[in-house]
């Protein structure tokens, strides 16, 4: 149906009927009740069914966050998980014309994350319906929604197929399951199952369907992201779902997929959409992570369709003191509604809880690092509430329980090197000092502006900006585009088999994305696709004098090539062979005096690869 809405601001509790209904778009985050506590949203429609056995589904997807909904004056139902669709199948309660009211308020416990944090601006924390509503017209028995859990048993793999079966008669039936090859040809099965509506109108069915010579799901560097399309009928109801077969965890802090290892070349998401995904694959990132967020389903199909591992967190940031039971209960419920996704590959629960920069950067120098290590020496958490809801993760989800500070201990370390410490070397002291904190990082990041006097969501963030570049918008991006390519590299140099940049998009005027708030390139983002190429020779230092190229090779298998490279007037060649995950030396060159920039380039078998460098 075409639904007409229109929203105002209420309390959090008792009549949800504002001072004035204005007319708004749903789904969205409507600007206007950016500071709003609680806002309901009302819309009404007429009963589309010719037969009155039938059924109308409400669909809220995105309802954020805490959320109560009335039909005709009548409360019907709370929902308190924003990430999980609240679905409402309508049969007697329904009358000709009818009228649908729905309250969303803030969290009012500690579990909004990103969305309630500095990081997100007031427009875009709206309590608001964000991602979909619909009211559609089932058939008397249909099938409400559809689950897969996937497991691979030796050289088999068997999904746990589950189905929701709603009827407006009691009855006794049989379901049909279906699972089909969606890319590749491969042999489809079809089954059949019981299921009992004889004294409930609602019934869970569970089905176990073997796969032999399954055909696995796999990252983009590895192979193709292939899935099935497994789906579920009863009468003349149908619903289906996409699923992936892929074993994926960790070793020795590596990413390994279906038993092969996997560089985690990663980007931090702070709002996540299915573009960022896109974009993401194409700047040469592997994984993503939607920091201290949960994304719509359709982020997570869209890893699952590009080959992306996922690094997902919990909606969980900041200096805040979780209830360990309210946050199992969202852990259960996150991993029972994605576990069908093979691109699903770690999991954090408490992202950044301390600051190790709460006053403002600490400088470079001899001093600046006395104080870093200061304060990383009194730094401090205890992570017994993350370690505790973790244990609500499935066995088969690697995990990092907190991604944390420098001297917090964390399982991922979140360090801004050339931002929050020093300048863009800072990253060789601190990997010198603190090698052990480096191995897994969750956040590694340089900001900028986009726009002259713009200012960072968080405040602290416009000291540390201040600190580096002023308000000359290409300085400020200059300085980014310098340090955070000197950062990463020097991460892969290291051999740090996962590591996130944060992030992709700035979320207004100022922030640490490679593109601006309008989603404009910043010079940052070629900078970080050449670092982030599988196959990449890299400087090891960008300055007049005696410097070794590198050719660092994160991929699958060995390379063998010719190396180009020129430093002002000077330039040479070198034979060039990497092994697989490895790293060669081809040649030491000599950078002039007076040289602006130098240019590597490697030719491979299948193309060239270029790598540039503003010498300073």
């Amino acid at each position: 149906m075409d639904l007409e809405w229109s929203a105002g601001v209420v309390d959090r509790g008792g009549d949800p009927s504002p001072d004035e209904w204005t007319p708004v778009t749903v789904p969205g985050r409507p600007a206007q009740f950016a500071d709003a506590d609680a806002v309901a949203y009302r819309c009404s429609f007429g009963d589309p069914r010719d037969d009155p056995a039938e059924h109308v589904l409400v669909e809220l997807d995105g309802a954020f966050a805490e959320t109560s909904v009335w039909l005709n004056g009548e409360h019907i139902v709370d929902h308190d998980v924003y990430f999980e669709p609240l679905r409402i199948a309508l049969h007697d309660e329904l009358d000709p014309e009818n009228e649908l009211v729905v309250r969303c308020a803030r969290p009012s416990d500690a579990f909004g994350g990103n969305y309630s944090s500095s990081r997100t601006p007031p427009s875009a924390a709206v309590p608001a319906i964000r991602w979909g509503a619909t009211v559609e017209r089932r058939p008397a028995t249909f099938v409400d929604r559809v689950g897969v859990v996937p497991h691979v048993v030796g050289d088999h793999a068997e999904l746990t197929v589950t189905a929701a079966i709603v009827s407006s008669a009691d009855r006794s039936d049989r379901v049909t399951v279906s699972v089909r090859p969606e890319t590749a040809s491969g042999r489809a099965t079809m089954e059949r199952a019981a299921v009992d509506l004889s004294e409930t109108r609602r019934s869970v069915v569970s089905h176990e369907v073997r796969i032999d010579d399954p055909i696995r799901w796999w990252p983009w560097e590895l192979g193709d992201p292939h899935r099935y399309r497994v789906g579920v009928s009863i009468a003349d109801s149908e619903a289906s779902v996409h699923t992936g077969i892929a074993t994926v965890g960790r070793d020795d802090g590596r990413l390994v997929v279906n038993d092969r290892t996997v560089r985690g070349r990663g980007l931090v998401l702070d709002d996540a959409t299915p573009e960022a995904v896109s974009t993401a694959r194409d700047l040469g990132a592997t994984v993503v992570r939607p920091r201290a967020h949960v994304p719509p389903r359709s982020v997570q199909t869209a890893c699952d369709e590009r080959g992306m591992l996922c690094w997902q967190d919990l909606p969980l940031t900041g200096p805040v003191d979780p209830d360990v039971d309210r946050g199992r209960t969202i852990a259960r419920r996150l991993f029972k509604a994605r576990r069908r996704h093979p691109s699903l590959a770690i999991a954090t629960v408490h992202d950044e809880p301390t600051d190790l920069t709460p006053d403002g950067p600490l400088s470079g120098g001899l001093l600046g690092r006395l104080r870093t290590r200061w304060r990383v020496w009194r730094a401090d958490f205890d992570a017994e509430t993350a370690t505790a809801i973790e244990r609500a993760f499935p066995d088969a989800i690697a995990s990092a329980p907190v991604v944390g500070a420098l001297g917090t201990d964390p399982d991922a370390t979140a360090a801004f090197p050339g931002w929050s410490i020093g300048d863009a070397d800072a990253i060789d002291w601190l990997l010198d000092r603190y090698p052990e904190a480096f191995e897994t990082v969750g956040a590694v990041g340089v900001g900028s502006i986009s726009d002259p006097g713009a200012s960072f969501p968080d405040p602290v963030d416009d000291a540390h900006h201040a600190a580096h570049a002023g308000d000359d918008v290409a300085a400020s991006q200059a300085y980014q585009r310098r340090t955070l390519k000197h950062v990463v590299e020097r991460l892969r140099r290291e051999g740090c088999p996962l590591f996130a940049v944060a992030s992709l998009t700035d979320v207004d005027g100022a922030g640490m994305g490679v593109y601006d708030g309008e989603g404009e390139p910043k010079p940052a983002r070629d900078a970080l696709a050449n670092a982030f190429q599988p196959v990449v020779p890299v400087l090891a230092d960008p300055s007049p004098g005696e410097s070794d190229v590198i050719v660092l090779n994160d991929a699958d298998q060995p390379w063998s090539g010719d190396l180009r490279w020129t430093a002002g007037s000077a330039s040479g060649s070198a034979d060039v062979t990497v092994g697989t995950h490895g790293r060669s030396v081809p040649a030491t060159i000599e950078v002039p005096e007076d040289c602006s920039r130098v240019e590597l380039v490697l030719a491979l078998p299948d193309g060239t690869i270029t790598n540039d460098y503003r010498v300073a």
